[in-house]
């Protein structure tokens, strides 16, 4: 085996057999660019995927190799070849293929040979990811020549890229800055140009394509990554789910000695989703001061607004009110208050404890607060889970 070559173990079948017919799928090599370790006379590297058999590459020397490059990514099926022998006799070859940056050995040959004999290798399963096949001869009795080398198969369509979107973290509580990561690697062993495209579809349904795009060239088996920081505001658009769809395409041009590319298996997508949630959006205190005193007497009672966001709120509240007597009033008190982002505003009256009777004892006051904001602030229609908050305080009236 050759020196840094891989050997993978595959389920294979070796044939001899003379006068082979060509067949239908397409040959891969076929007229694409051959090099050699050298050649003799005008037996030149093409001769041997030129289609003509009565034509052949060789080298003046019992060892040396060719190599053809099919200029593409192919899942391969079989190989065969047309030998030259003379004379006849055992030759040793290691037959290669490039993949994945690297070259692998695929078929060990060590038989006795006949001039102008078809060997050929079944490969199961089929090999992915091929873009070169070299044929090396350590030791034969002729010279070295091949009349023709075959390569059968199907364009592979496993992939030419691997795109990958990260989000970090992929939830919190608004506002937040998630880090976005898109991630591009090059399968193949050449170079190529990669279009990305990031589409985001908003927890409420907008939807905004082209969100970020651009383009990158990246070397043969390359990765590289991509990072930015996303704001994401405490607007009702973003609680909730937001999709951000990865769309990556191989568009490498003709420089790169590729045709263009758009089938299957050159473009790659990934999704991440950020959710962003609202804790309470109000923090609502109620407070009895003082606390008791003898009737009658008089407490001031003050309802604390606080907006935990970073846009102005409106405030809906309601009090309601039990008596030492049981006499209850479930909207003893109510209104409407609007609150400057991050800010608390104290709603305050007056509360006389009247020496009557019906206010000796404990009086029980309770304020229900819920984020009403209109569609004006960006946000929609209220109430909603966590956009509600209540507190309660006592005030005792002594008997005089």
């Amino acid at each position: 085996m050759r020196q840094g070559a891989k050997l993978i173990t595959l389920c294979i079948a070796l044939f001899v057999v003379s006068g082979y017919a060509f067949g239908d799928p397409e040959n891969f090599a076929l007229f694409k660019p051959a090099t050699a370790s050298g050649w003799y006379n005008n037996s030149t590297p093409d001769r041997a995927v030129d289609g003509n058999p009565d034509l052949a590459w060789g080298v003046g020397a019992s060892t040396g190799w060719i190599e053809v490059d099919f200029e593409g990514l192919y899942e391969i099926d079989s190989i065969r070849m047309l030998v030259t022998m003379s004379p006849n006799g055992t030759a040793h070859h290691e037959v290669m293929f490039y993949i994945s940056g690297a070259w692998v050995e695929v078929w060990d040959i060590h038989e006795h040979l006949v001039d102008q004999t078809w060997i050929e290798l079944t490969f199961s399963p089929t090999i992915r990811g091929v873009s070169k096949v070299r044929v090396e001869t350590l030791s034969s009795p002729s010279w070295v020549s091949w009349r023709e080398i075959e390569v059968y198969g199907v364009t592979d369509t496993g992939g030419i890229l691997s795109a990958d979107l990260t989000c970090s973290p992929s939830w919190g509580t608004l506002p937040m800055s998630p880090q976005f990561g898109v991630t591009l690697e090059n399968l193949v062993d050449n170079y190529r140009t990669f279009a990305g495209r990031v589409d985001v579809t908003l927890a409420l349904g907008s939807m905004f394509t082209n969100y970020r795009s651009g383009y990158t060239n990246l070397m043969p088996m390359e990765s590289r990554e991509i990072w930015w920081s996303q704001y994401f505001p405490d607007v009702g658009t973003v609680v909730g789910e937001n999709t951000f769809l990865l769309s990556a395409l191989d568009v490498t041009p003709s420089p790169y000695n590729q045709p263009p590319f758009w089938p299957s298996g050159s473009s790659d997508t990934s999704v991440c989703v950020v959710e962003g949630s609202r804790g309470k959006t109000i923090n609502a205190s109620l407070n009895c001061e003082p606390e008791q005193g003898t009737v009658p007497y008089t407490s001031e009672i003050c309802i604390l607004l606080e907006n935990n966001t970073t846009y102005t709120r409106q405030y809906a509240f309601r009090v309601e009110r039990q008596k030492a007597n049981g006499g209850f009033d479930p909207n003893y008190r109510n209104g409407f208050q609007n609150v400057a982002p991050k800010s608390t505003f104290p709603w305050c009256w007056d509360e006389v404890l009247a020496d009557d009777g019906s206010m000796t004892g404990e009086n029980t006051y309770q304020v229900i607060v819920m984020d009403v904001t209109p569609s004006p602030y960006n946000q929609p229609p209220y109430p909603t889970a966590g956009d509600t908050d209540s507190s309660a305080c006592t005030v005792t009236g002594l008997a005089p």
